[in-house]
């Protein structure tokens, strides 16, 4: 017989081999399955406070309403107010500054915003009551890394004459701007192109904000192995940039850092990177203290950098206890953990204590 018994032997194993690896394949796949599918069940929506007094924005992907008012809206007592151009502040600001103030703008997220406590109890709010002098806008955003933090200040407040620009951010504002969405929520992403910055996925898809869930769904089917495959076969895989590539997103944020340096000293304006401390940290997730790395990094290009976790670290663990939100004290799910009326306080007295300090204020 042509060939031989081998070739038949030959045959009969290559048939076995491709059974067997259709088996495996069915049976990891269908493992993937499950598990994406109850990931997929699961995802739910949340109750988010920054869906109550946001609406779209193409650049940004959410930003204030203008001139809304929530009494009330973080529990009995508190109230939630924006002005008309978008700050969470009871009042509107010239562009020029007040004769015999000195304006400070407060770029960040939801530490910065207040997340949890009245308009006059941010920390951003409270320096005016350390230091009457001082004129605060508050531009802290819920959900926002540090690349929405730079573009809303690029686009809406730099119009506005400051003389200084306090740029706070928490561990996760750097992880954050490797994404293309937060809780399903869309955003730009910055990308570095030749050494300058770049926004990409702009305008942000508008089904992101609306349909916040089903965004989030889609983003969990992505995971099947199944999708995964056709995807590298058809070339059209994700380009989502790797967010534990720790040196391509300080790299970033250190390129952002150099904007804001600019944009500031063309007006004039002093400014300075505030590192905000919260309840928990994320040190693991860059291999070491990213704090330190900040602090070098700033060292490096002569910029002004505040890091607050050593005078939060001094308190007793009682102390400490009080200046964060307790878990049910406000009824929104990442409430827990944010600065309470307190504990914006005491970052604002202390934030104040290192401005004076290092010369950006007088005593």
């Amino acid at each position: 017989m042509p060939g031989g018994p081998w070739i038949s032997r030959a045959k009969a194993t290559l048939l076995f081999v491709a059974a067997m690896l259709f088996v495996l394949i069915v049976i990891e796949g269908f493992s993937s399955l499950v598990i994406v599918g109850r990931r997929f069940v699961s995802t739910q929506d949340v109750r988010i406070a920054e869906k109550l007094h946001t609406r779209y924005d193409p650049l940004l992907g959410w930003i204030n309403i203008p001139n809304l008012r929530r009494d009330d809206f973080f529990g009995p007592g508190t109230y939630f107010q924006t002005n008309s151009q978008g700050f969470r502040n009871d009042e509107d600001f010239t562009e020029a500054v007040p004769p015999g103030r000195i304006r400070a703008i407060c770029s960040g997220d939801s530490f910065t915003e207040g997340y949890g406590v009245s308009n006059p109890d941010s920390w951003c709010a409270q320096l005016e009551r350390v230091d009457p002098r001082l004129q605060t806008v508050n531009m802290g955003q819920g959900g926002y890394g540090i690349d929405q933090s730079y573009l809303w200040f690029q686009r809406d407040a730099e119009k506005l004459q400051h003389q200084i620009h306090l740029f706070a951010f928490v561990e996760y504002g750097f992880p954050r701007m490797a994404q293309s969405q937060n809780f399903g929520y869309g955003k730009p992403v910055l990308t570095l192109e030749g050494g300058a910055l770049e926004v990409t996925n702009v305008p942000v898809p508008r089904g992101s904000y609306l349909f916040p869930v089903a965004f989030r769904k889609l983003a969990v089917l992505r995971d099947l192995r199944t999708v995964r495959l056709a995807q590298r076969l058809l070339g059209t895989g994700s380009q989502r940039v790797n967010v534990n590539d720790q040196e391509a997103t300080l790299a970033l944020g250190t390129r952002v850092f150099e904007e804001l340096q600019r944009l500031n000293a063309s007006k004039g304006s002093q400014l300075v990177l505030v590192f905000l401390p919260i309840g928990y940290n994320v040190d693991e997730w860059y291999g070491g203290s990213l704090r330190e790395r900040i602090a070098d990094i700033a060292r490096q290009r002569r910029l002004r950098f505040i890091d607050l976790t050593d005078d939060m670290s001094e308190l007793g663990e009682n102390e400490v206890s009080r200046m964060y939100i307790a878990h049910g004290a406000v009824p929104y799910l990442y409430a827990a953990g944010h600065y309470s009326a307190p504990g914006n306080a005491f970052v604002a007295a202390r934030l104040h204590q290192h401005l004076v300090e290092q010369g950006i204020l007088r005593p």
